[in-house]
């Protein structure tokens, strides 16, 4: 029998779509990042529904930011409701792909506004 890192990265693969190879590459690295098998899989599901989501809108990968992740998040709430933790846990997951996105080059870091010092 398959592993589930293996099931999670053939429905990744089978979705296809531009985001398949980065979604691929995410279930390898959750993997090396010791997280669970199972867990893996529910970031991977949360992960290909935002990357339908922002085919559809027609977002490019370097447009990918906290922002669309807050309005991927609000569309969905539109459309049905679903519970706190359910959107917690899409969040976090959603936060892990930027930041492996962000890792890997694919996304660029967002720029900082400096600080202003207080004497």
């Amino acid at each position: 029998m398959k592993t589930s890192y293996e099931i999670a990265d053939a429905r990744v693969r089978a979705i296809g779509g531009t985001a398949a190879e980065h979604l691929s590459a995410f279930v390898t690295w959750l993997g090396s990042q010791q997280y669970s098998a199972g867990y893996a899989c529910i970031l991977a599901r949360h992960a290909l529904a935002f990357g339908r989501w922002c085919e559809g809108r027609g977002v490019e990968l370097d447009a990918l930011g906290d922002n669309e992740i807050a309005r991927y998040q609000c569309n969905r709430g539109r459309r049905r409701a679903r519970c706190a933790d359910t959107r917690r846990q899409e969040r976090q997951a959603l936060t892990l792909l930027l930041l492996f996105l962000r890792k890997q080059g694919s996304v660029p870091t967002p720029l900082r506004a400096p600080r202003l010092l207080t004497a």
